[in-house]
């Protein structure tokens, strides 16, 4: 969502119930634009809001297009309610990965909660254990050797605890894969394979508007066939180069659903209740937004 126009693009939501208080649309307005004077890139994205018990994380979003081969670059920023400062999300560790695949619960709001514990304190128990396993100093040649021997092995990164901030970059980064989503035709392919606005879209209209398959996910394509279409000179001339929401391996994940006066359309997730796309026919404007907890309807395929 635009953070130029957030204001008038909110009104958009209020079809599916979805807004944002006058005080945190106030102070979130301030803290993007302080951080969109500190930061350089092509555009700046309010990307949403996760509620948490204690306190709610403001998620913003950075996207480059420039010099990026088939799909723009991308960067998470957080702030916290309690006083708008955003900063940019921790990289994905993936020793963490297992851990955070079995988590679903609510988020506190205390970004530097830890969930699971993996870091031994300094010094704790390494002599003890070098002194039963090697008592008198016999073999440090041999360990010498080994040491040599092991230099060129792949170095493992150090265990780290899991925060609650850590849990936020995975969360956000697993909503925007699986959830972003755009109107056909509204990006192009150019000449030197760079994604771009397409300056020439001037909106779905009410036949296809309301269709799954007019709507694409914004990443980079995962389908095989969809990558090997995107390394032909054709993919520049074609509007589908990036992959439909209705070729989703869930089928019926997507609810796409029309306002009162059928001049906007309403796409929400159902693998993760909270995001939101919305793009008022016949026009420019559309847009997409997560506002939720956090959890991931893990059932979803069982009750489909």
């Amino acid at each position: 969502m635009d953070i130029i126009d957030l204001e008038s693009r909110v009104k958009y939501l209020n079809p599916a119930g979805v807004t944002i208080n006058v005080m945190d649309r106030i102070q979130l307005d301030i803290g993007l634009t302080n951080l969109n004077n500190s930061i350089e890139c092509d555009e700046l994205l309010f990307w949403g809001r996760i509620n948490g018990l204690k306190a709610d994380y403001f998620i913003a979003v950075a996207v480059f297009y420039e010099g990026k081969y088939e799909f723009p670059g991308k960067k998470f920023y957080w702030a916290s309610n309690n006083d708008f400062k955003f900063a940019e999300l921790p990289e994905t560790l993936e020793q963490h990965h297992e851990f955070i695949n079995k988590y679903n619960d609510f988020f506190t709001g205390d970004h530097t909660k830890i969930l699971e514990n993996l870091e031994t304190p300094a010094g704790e128990g390494e002599g003890d254990q070098a002194a039963e396993e090697n008592p008198e100093g016999e073999g440090e040649e041999n360990n010498k050797d080994l040491d040599t021997e092991s230099e060129d092995d792949e170095v493992k990164e150090p265990p780290k605890n899991l925060t609650e901030l850590d849990r936020l970059a995975f969360v956000v980064k697993a909503i925007e894969n699986d959830c972003q989503v755009i109107p056909m035709g509204s990006v192009k392919l150019t000449p030197l394979h760079e994604v771009r606005k397409n300056e020439a879209f001037k909106g779905l209209d009410h036949t296809n508007g309301f269709l799954e398959e007019s709507y694409l996910h914004f990443r980079s394509a995962q389908i095989k066939d969809k990558k090997d279409l995107n390394q032909k000179d054709d993919a520049i001339f074609r509007s589908d180069f990036l992959e439909s929401i209705a070729d989703d391996e869930i089928q019926g994940s997507w609810s796409v659903q029309p306002d009162t006066t059928k001049s906007q359309v309403i796409i929400k997730s159902l693998l993760w209740p909270g995001y939101l796309a919305y793009h008022k026919l016949k026009s420019k404007i559309f847009g997409g937004v997560y506002i939720g907890d956090g959890t991931k309807n893990v059932d979803l395929p069982f009750m489909l």
